[in-house]
């Protein structure tokens, strides 16, 4: 019942609509900090290594060398320290699983005159250990495991470590050590404190000059190569396999959400037991349990191959903890899963959120934060845990995507670089006319490397050929497409301004020299022609021998209209009554040709010419218009709106007509790339899918001109 007012007696019901909105703006607020830390904690590091090699170029150099190295060898040596503790985990768990032979018995002597680490961890298992909380005694046993491992590998030395590699397989818990490139990771991240030296891979000053190989770490069917390009074969990994192991982790935690078995009654070492000595050993009603049920299709299907067993016992604890957690997302347990694969505060609760700082997913229900799919610099153990199940922690089960495989008829491509466009703002925020079915990756322009070819039919491109296209999912590593989707990059164009011509530069043609059939000699204004679109149009209009007037909303960008071609310019800001000011530059004449990406058609008639065409292709500035027919009768003008999309569904013949004619532009250099480039030495470049946002705020506040591209590196392997 809701509490009445004594002297009006009026209901004092809360304001829920009020109070949510307070709630959401906490949670942003909480989200604000987290990405404030994260940029400081980036600017500090750089800074120390601009300060490094500042002061190495000072006259003191030999000593700044020496205090630098020092550094890069005590990351080594924890590198070392941790591959080192890592082996001996494995070793004993493989140990105390082989039969107890008289050779066994002699080997293992020296260590058998005291208590083994290994045997708290086996007496765990064997449930000889009630006194002590379940992961209490898990993390002390391994911790244990840990501290006589570092003790006893202290007169091994790192090369030997490297060499016994040989023998095993290359995705093994010894490269864990690719994760030792930062700073400690709280003891909170598993629960209870643990002699553990894990550390989270965040972004070092340091870390191109740590030895690191990603390739043998991440996918160990990717070749090591010099140019990313890898064979077809080697690419894509079995679909069967993959597409099990999401059924049998859905499957499990949806049963485990409507199961009447309590979880704190269940075995939580089940599936260790099962990994030492078989599924069969464990209790008939532990072993049908729908989480347990969900792990041993996993075990079975993806890590029986796998020849050490104390990696799968790593991941089945992470596991375990991940699966509590998403059945039951209280905070206890949320303290219980390691801190890189806990959520950011409000990526739970928020829905089609309107802050774009991290989309590298975006429009996905609950999320907010990257995706250890995609390509970031952050936990490493996370994403190889997340390639080999497919999890997404701890997001909706519906939000599981498999690797993107290509069918008999599509390219798989290595995307090097890719383009922010406006729809993609609009996208992202629900407010695109059309939207793609959940779930789905946000961006559309993208230009890479072919990584491999359809498996029937006769092939454009081959593999290693550098291309450029359009589909959606182009904020990636790597993404799938159509041949029709897909144009050779001119030859003498860079990736980069390639990413950024698929959209731009057939739009504009299409609209000139087919919908205005635009002429010698004739007047054209192109509205917003400091954007993609509008510099295409300038280039193009003054290829044709037109007189270009452009228009723009910032003064900044009339240099750069100017730069690209354009004969007269017209600031907004500075003509209220720009229409005036055309009628004046064309000696009352007018233009012949309008082309309003922006919505701009009403005033555009008022200083359109008799028999004028306007082309509408875009409403960039946010209002559609409702147009005066009278000046369109009394004028004779022509409006015709242009969507270069639907050509390839419409009109698939005049497709190829457009790009032949654009591509003779560019090699006659008529037009040239319209990448944006800062002339602001604080503003940097858009490098990594984390710069995404970045990008699309940029895009949103008009502070850039042309194509925003953000490059994408590989590091000789993705995350994807």
């Amino acid at each position: 019942m809701a509490e009445r007012n004594s002297s009006t007696g009026e209901s004092k019901r809360p304001n829920r609509r009020s109070l949510a909105s307070s709630q959401i703006a906490k949670k942003r607020e909480l989200d604000r900090a987290a990405q404030r830390a994260s940029r400081e904690r980036a600017r500090n590091r750089m800074a120390f290594l601009e300060e490094k090699l500042q002061r190495l170029e000072a006259d003191d150099k030999q000593a700044q060398i020496s205090e630098l190295m020092s550094v890069i060898g005590d990351l080594r040596n924890e590198n070392s320290q941790l591959r080192a503790a890592l082996l001996k985990i494995r070793s004993w768990a493989d140990i105390s699983t082989q039969p107890n032979t008289d050779d066994q018995k002699t080997s293992a002597s020296p260590t058998s005159q005291s208590p083994s680490p290994s045997a708290g961890l086996l007496d765990l298992i064997n449930g000889s250990t009630p006194q002590a909380p379940v992961d209490q005694a898990l993390d002390h046993a391994v911790g244990d495991l840990t501290a006589q491992a570092c003790q006893e590998s202290t007169n091994r030395s790192f090369d030997s470590d490297i060499n016994e590699r040989g023998s095993r397989p290359l995705f093994d818990i010894d490269d864990l050590e690719m994760s030792v490139m930062g700073a400690n990771m709280p003891a909170s991240a598993w629960n209870e404190p643990t002699d553990l030296p894990y550390q989270c891979n965040i972004p070092s000053p340091l870390h191109g000059l740590v030895d690191f190989d990603p390739a043998s770490f991440f996918w160990p069917s990717y070749p090591s190569t010099s140019n990313g390009c890898y064979s077809p074969s080697s690419v894509v990994p079995d679909e069967e396999k993959w597409s099990f192991g999401n059924e049998a982790y859905t499957f499990g935690v949806e049963s485990s959400k409507k199961t009447s078995t309590n979880l704190n009654t269940i075995d939580p070492h089940a599936p260790f037991k099962a990994i030492l000595w078989g599924w069969d050993v464990v209790d008939e009603e532990q072993r049908s349990h729908p989480m347990w049920t969900a792990l041993r299709k996993v075990d079975e299907q993806i890590f029986g191959n796998w020849q050490s067993k104390a990696q799968k016992i790593a991941l089945m604890f992470v596991t375990h903890r991940l699966l509590i957690y998403r059945s039951n997302p209280t905070q206890e347990n949320l303290e219980r899963v390691p801190s890189f694969l806990r959520p950011r505060p409000s990526q739970e609760r928020i829905q089609h959120p309107l802050v774009i700082d991290f989309l590298i997913w975006p429009g996905l229900r609950d999320r907010l934060v990257f995706s250890h799919e995609k390509y970031t610099r952050t936990g490493e153990f996370s994403a190889m845990y997340c390639n080999c199940l497919r999890f997404h922690w701890p997001f909706p089960d519906t939000d599981i995507l498999t690797y993107p495989i290509p069918n008999a008829t599509q390219y798989l491509i290595d995307v090097q670089a890719c383009a922010a466009n406006f729809f993609d703002l609009l996208q992202v925020r629900g407010k695109y006319q059309t939207q793609p079915p959940f779930p789905w990756i946000a961006g559309f322009e993208f230009a890479g490397i072919v990584l491999s070819t359809p498996s029937i039919g006769k092939t454009r491109f081959q593999i290693g050929d550098r291309v450029f296209g359009a589909s959606q999912g182009a904020y990636a590593t790597k993404i799938c497409a159509d041949e029709n989707k897909l144009q050779p990059v001119p030859p003498s164009w860079t990736i980069e301004e390639a990413a950024g011509l698929y959209l731009t530069g057939p739009t504009s043609y299409a609209s000139l020299v087919l919908s205005a059939k635009l002429q010698e000699g004739e007047w054209c204004l192109i509205h917003g022609a400091a954007g993609g679109v509008g510099l295409a149009a300038v280039q193009i209009a003054k290829a044709l021998g037109a007189k270009v007037i452009a228009t723009t909303t910032i003064s900044a960008n009339i240099e750069a209209c100017k730069s690209f071609g354009a004969d007269f310019v017209i600031d907004y800001a500075q003509f209220a009554q720009w229409e005036s000011e055309v009628l004046r530059i064309t000696n009352s004449h007018g233009v012949d040709v309008v082309l309003d990406p922006v919505g701009l058609v009403s005033q555009s008639l008022k200083c359109a010419a008799w028999c004028a065409r306007v082309i509408v292709v875009g409403f960039a500035g946010g209002q559609i218009e409702k147009i005066a027919a009278n000046r369109v009768l009394l004028k004779n003008v022509s409006i015709v709106g242009l969507h270069w999309g639907a050509y390839e569904k419409f009109d698939p013949n005049t497709v190829p007509e457009v790009w032949k004619g654009l591509f003779e532009l560019i090699s006659e250099r008529k037009y040239r790339g319209i990448v944006y480039q800062s002339t602001n030495t604080i503003q940097r470049k858009f490098v990594g899918l984390d710069d995404v946002g970045r990008a699309l705020r940029v895009l949103e506040n008009k502070e850039a001109w042309g194509k925003l591209v953000i490059t994408i590196p590989q590091l000789g392997i993705s995350n994807l």
